[in-house]
């Protein structure tokens, strides 16, 4: 990966929707290259896909971040539960001070409150810690 494909990842990780005459012009390369760099990224696996960044609050939802630690033998049914639930939006495991980070949401603080007892009430004999944080703003970058 040269420079040329560093600076294409950074403009596609701020948009990943903009188009390729618009990536030519900003990288200072044929339409043709940036197709060929794309695809070649692609290919390799660097990158995974292109998805859309939803603003979660101008659809009447806020959110919280959830951190755990969970007990080993209990971590496999926790993913597993977690990647289930419709109201988490990503979920991160980690090797850290958490075992996961997680985002919850829904329209109320009551709702994400509930939303968070019942994984607490699920696994309250496994979670050893545990941090909650309401957002205030989300940015991806």
């Amino acid at each position: 990966m040269d420079k040329l494909d560093k600076r294409l990842l950074k403009l596609l990780m701020k948009n990943s929707r903009t188009p390729l005459t618009s990536l030519a012009k900003k990288l200072r390369v044929s339409r043709e290259v940036v197709t060929y760099r794309m695809n070649k990224l692609v290919k390799q696996g660097i990158i995974k896909s292109f998805f859309a960044d939803i603003n979660t609050n101008a659809l009447g939802y806020i959110g919280a971040a959830f951190f755990v630690v969970i007990k080993a033998n209990k971590s496999k049914e926790f993913k597993k539960y977690i990647s289930g639930l419709n109201y988490v939006s990503w979920v991160a495991e980690w090797s850290s001070t958490f075992n996961y980070g997680m985002t919850i949401h829904g329209k109320t603080i009551e709702e994400i409150d509930s939303r968070f007892q019942k994984i607490m009430n699920k696994f309250k004999h496994d979670i050893v810690d545990h941090k909650f944080i309401l957002h205030r703003r989300n940015q991806f970058f």
